[in-house]
């Protein structure tokens, strides 16, 4: 199948990404191009090789975080978790998958995905891991394939002892947020080492309220950790937000401006299952659910190019997409389509076609 053909059948799928839309339409346009599948026995798969090198020459910044993704079903099987609600005030099905994404000039490029599976859904003959642990795994999988990896973002959930040795020993640069209860090496906590500072001895910032730093011992490395409160109250009750970095040469507002970049990913998870229909995979086979992220993300990288060439939100974008001619899309964008499309390998028609089903219903 040629690029024209693949940027037509993506850009199809995102302007019947609507619930005013009906099935028929998807079946109508795909059995117009069914013969151009029938080649290819692939599942829709991301090619981390292809990613690495595109990006190879382009300076970035790795995020890494958790999204849930609920679902309602009467039959559980993994890669699906019971995940406590507390909504709803029950256990219910749940997909964790782990992103991890390159932040290059303000676009996101994804890299790896991976499920967790909390260890009550184990079998007996199966090893658990952790989600360090995978994030471990998935960051020395890239290092070996030749990605220089300029700085790691992660909230509290991945800051553990073993997961910045980790990072300590492949010497890669992190920033990151802690819980004021964890303990540093001398056995005080976070609340502890500023238990004796007085009110005055904390620089005020204008968007992040009262603000300072100390170099502290964790998982054997020295590292500055900057303290953060938004109000005189919560400074009295010494009720922090904390930034742990490893540069212990940049300014408190540096790190705090460094760290913030990590809610691109939170804007990436927002647009996936908002707009690009990640949030309801509609089966409980893991290669399938694999697929049809996977056809989510190469969604995203159209729709973020289109937005970012066009000056558009993202939502904007995929309406643009919905109401411009096709022959438009294709003779605009098809040069790019193909740089991107070499990062996939596209499934057969049965399967592409269900993958847009479920970005239907999710819409």
């Amino acid at each position: 199948m040629d690029y024209t053909s693949r940027l037509r059948n993506l850009a199809m799928a995102l302007k019947v990404c609507n619930r005013d839309y009906s099935n028929k339409l998807v079946y109508d346009m795909f059995n117009n191009n069914k013969k151009e599948y029938s080649g290819d026995k692939n599942n829709f798969s991301l090619n981390t090789r292809k990613m690495i090198d595109y990006l190879s020459s382009k300076k970035g910044t790795v995020l890494m975080d958790y999204t849930h993704v609920s679902h309602d079903m009467k039959i559980l099987d993994k890669p699906y978790n019971l995940i406590f609600n507390h909504a709803s005030g029950k256990s219910e099905p749940c997909l964790v998958i782990l992103f991890i994404v390159l932040l290059v000039d303000n676009e996101i490029y994804p890299i790896n995905t991976e499920f967790w599976i909390s260890e009550s859904m184990m079998f007996d003959d199966e090893i658990y891991r952790k989600k360090t642990e995978i994030a471990e795994n998935v960051i020395e999988e890239l290092t070996n394939k030749g990605m220089v990896i300029d700085r790691v973002l992660f909230d509290a959930g991945f800051n553990v002892p073993d997961f910045i040795s980790f990072l300590n020993r492949k010497q890669i640069e992190f920033t990151a947020r802690i819980s004021k209860t964890k303990k540093m090496d001398n056995g005080n906590t976070i609340k502890e080492l500023f238990s004796d500072k007085l009110n005055g001895e904390f620089y005020y910032y204008h968007k992040y309220g009262f603000t300072n730093y100390v170099d502290v011992e964790y998982a054997g490395t020295l590292s500055r950790l900057v303290v953060i409160c938004d109000t005189s109250t919560k400074l009295k009750n010494r009720d922090f937000y904390c930034i742990l970095s490893s540069s212990l040469d940049i300014s408190y507002t540096e790190t705090i401006r460094i760290y913030s970049l990590r809610c691109k990913i939170e804007t990436f998870f927002r647009n996936l299952k908002s707009y690009i229909g990640l949030s309801s995979p509609r089966n409980h086979n893991e290669d399938k659910i694999t697929s049809h992220i996977n056809f989510c993300l190469a969604m995203h990288l159209l729709v973020q190019h289109i937005s970012k060439k066009k000056k558009l939100t993202f939502h904007k974008a995929l309406i643009f997409i919905k109401r411009e001619p096709m022959s438009k899309i294709i003779r605009e964008f098809s040069s790019y389509w193909k740089q991107i499309a070499e990062m996939f390998v596209f499934p057969t028609f049965e399967e592409l076609t269900m993958d847009i089903r479920f970005a239907i219903l999710a819409s």
